[in-house]
């Protein structure tokens, strides 16, 4: 998994944690490699985790004590994405929150489970 926010950290491996900013407009869509596989989000869910990466605590991301509502899937122009927008409050800077997305792959089902940071602001790209 990859997102383009700088700042964040383990893209590509086993534990994405994607900077996030009160305000942010978080979209998620997903892509084969190889142009005949059929490949798409099925759903996300709200995790709790004792432990963010860094080792501070970590809630759920979704729901009262979340940061944002459970994403909901939408048709853009050329492919389906999710989305949902972080509604986070300042005692949750630099927190973590765990969440889990399901996705379904040439007829098997898989789920992944990132990270959502909350920072104060984002870092400028240089």
């Amino acid at each position: 998994m990859i997102d383009n926010v700088k700042g964040s950290t383990g893209e590509g491996g086993h534990e994405l944690a994607s900077n996030v900013v009160a305000g942010d407009n978080v979209r998620w869509s997903i892509v084969a490699v190889s142009p005949s596989d059929q490949i798409d989000i099925t759903g996300f869910t709200c995790l709790q985790h004792p432990n963010g990466p860094d080792g501070k605590s970590c809630e759920g991301a979704f729901g009262r004590n979340g940061i944002m509502n459970t994403p909901r899937q939408n048709a853009g122009t050329n492919r389906v994405y999710w989305e949902s927008t972080v509604q986070s409050r300042d005692f949750q800077d630099d927190h973590y929150f765990q969440y889990s997305v399901s996705f379904r792959a040439n007829g098997h089902t898989y789920t992944y489970d990132p990270f959502l940071k909350v920072v104060r602001q984002h870092e400028l790209v240089a």
